[in-house]
């Protein structure tokens, strides 16, 4: 998944973009300086949960090219004053101590996220086709609500990550502590639910199995052990 590695990149420089500035002192800034670093803030921040939410709500689970210009093109309009700074943006990372500090944790831990959500789409859809049946119209509900789940967790984290203060490895297990906080228990066994209704259907099928549910299970024992 090339344009998902893509994704998680452009993610990534979101998030390190708006912890540089707000790693800006405002309250030292004088008039419209002091309104111009507000408004980047804010647009930065929505501009993550812009794209993030585009991403979850790829169709039929398939985040290829034009699944990642949308999520890009949903990004953009959120921020017209940051992608016209885009300069200003890239010299504050430069010289902002701790922007970039645990880029490729972030980077690793927002695709492993996104690329569940994207299996989980893929699977839901396969389902749908049998929404005829009770079990599947019922199966649609709780898929939807993983979907939510999942959307939360990814917005989630990046607020998190861009709000932590300290050394990265705060940064990391907060932004972590915020996504788990979404995705407990009851979300393991709604996958599990799906998979057990996908291996139903003929063909059977594992993706929901494979891609959702054992992922969701390593990711929380991974990010669970390492917060000890």
């Amino acid at each position: 998944m090339e344009s998902l590695e893509a994704a998680a990149v452009d993610i990534t420089r979101l998030i390190a973009s708006s912890r540089a500035v707000r790693n800006v002192d405002i309250a030292s800034l004088q008039g419209k300086a002091g309104a111009h670093h507000r408004r980047l803030r804010v647009e930065l921040e929505d501009a993550t949960a812009a794209y993030l939410k585009t991403l979850a709500r790829a169709a039929d689970g398939v985040f290829d090219d034009t699944a990642l210009m949308n999520c890009r093109l949903a990004a953009e309009r959120c921020m017209p004053n940051a992608v016209a700074s885009v300069d200003e943006l890239v010299a504050l990372m430069d010289h902002s101590a701790g922007s970039l500090d645990g880029s490729a944790t972030f980077r690793h831990d927002l695709w492993r996220l996104s690329h569940i959500a994207i299996h989980l789409r893929d699977g839901a859809s396969h389902l749908r086709r049998l929404e005829s049946k009770a079990d599947f119209r019922a199966a649609r509900k709780v898929a939807r609500s993983l979907h939510k789940a999942f959307r939360r967790a990814l917005v989630a984290y990046a607020r998190a990550a861009v709000r932590a203060r300290g050394d990265a490895r705060r940064s990391i297990r907060g932004a972590r502590e915020a996504a788990t906080d979404r995705l407990r228990d009851q979300c393991v066994d709604i996958a599990d639910q799906l998979s057990w209704l996908e291996v139903e259907v003929h063909p059977p099928r594992t993706l929901i199995q494979d891609g959702v549910a054992q992922p969701l299970r390593h990711l929380l024992t991974d990010w669970t052990t390492a917060e000890h």
